[in-house]
């Protein structure tokens, strides 16, 4: 019985160690660190891909692809046959990447380890966001009591990003005096500074203004002219041919609609019915509509 104990012991012990190799997750022979996943990267900026060789091998070259609809591609070529380098196991790489104006929060970068036999690849874990890059303010540029520049025109979805090379300074949306609480920077803070502020729907539907015209200020220096403003540029609703006017063509869209239409874009209003209060919106945004 001793004996047929230590044989069923050691079968045991051998599926055990069958079982354990075969679950334990594969080691990849090239590893991709960054990006690998929710970062946020502008558009023109500059990030350094990395990654490292896990398993040396009769390595040629490194390519490098990029995705923006996530893990199945397809892919984009940001760089192919690059140099070896080091072919040592445990050596890191990088490449210094311009971002590309490919906006998408699904984005993922592919890196292959080109050899003269198998190749091998790794890809972004999880998928990072490339946005607009943002038009940036200078606060007291050289001395100069002033936002530079003081007067934006933005698209929805921009950011502006305020810098401060001077201090002493803050950034209050509203007439001097009269914030409306659109934004606000805090108190005047020192020189470094950055503020920033996304213009995106979300915003907007949350401090409507007349035209989309956020006027902003510095508390302490408002009376030395140290003002600004920002110009959204709204789409228009009622132009539905997309000719960016609002003329004879979308007025006829617009009466053919006439009547009960849940969901329709000719009900400006939102209430389920194409009416009188669409017609005066449309009647109200007549001519060119940029």
């Amino acid at each position: 019985m001793s004996t047929l104990a230590w044989v069923r012991f050691d079968k045991l012990v051998v599926m055990a160690v069958v079982v354990a190799l075969f679950s334990a997750p594969a080691r990849g022979h090239v590893h991709l660190h960054a990006p690998n996943g929710a970062e946020v990267l502008e558009v023109g900026s500059e990030f350094a891909i990395t990654w490292h060789i896990h398993i040396a091998h009769s390595l040629q070259n490194w390519d490098l692809w990029y995705s923006t609809t996530g893990a199945g591609g397809p892919w984009i070529a940001i760089a192919t046959n690059l140099p070896a380098g080091s072919g040592a196991a445990g050596s890191i790489h990088t490449y210094d990447w311009t971002v590309p104006d490919a906006v998408s929060d699904r984005v993922r970068v592919r890196v292959r380890m080109d050899n003269y036999g198998t190749d091998y690849y790794d890809t972004s874990d999880a998928d990072f966001s490339i946005v607009p890059a943002a038009v940036e303010v200078i606060v007291e540029p050289g001395g100069k009591f002033v936002f530079l520049p003081d007067m934006l025109v933005i698209d929805v979805g921009d950011t502006v990003r305020w810098i401060w090379d001077g201090g002493g300074h803050n950034v209050v949306s509203g007439s001097p005096g009269v914030p409306d609480g659109a934004f606000y920077s805090g108190l005047p803070a020192p020189a470094g500074t950055i503020f920033e502020v996304v213009f995106d729907q979300a915003f907007l539907d949350a401090n409507p203004v007349p035209g989309g015209l956020y006027d902003y200020y510095c508390e302490p220096h408002a009376d030395f002219g140290m003002i600004g403003s920002i110009d959204v540029s709204l789409p228009c609703p009622a132009d539905f041919n997309g000719d960016d006017q609002v003329g004879p063509f979308d007025l006829a869209i617009l009466l053919g609609a006439w009547g009960p239409c849940p969901g329709c874009p000719t009900d400006l209003s939102g209430d389920g019915v194409v009416g009188p209060f669409d017609l005066a919106t449309l009647l109200g945004a007549w001519g060119p509509c940029l």
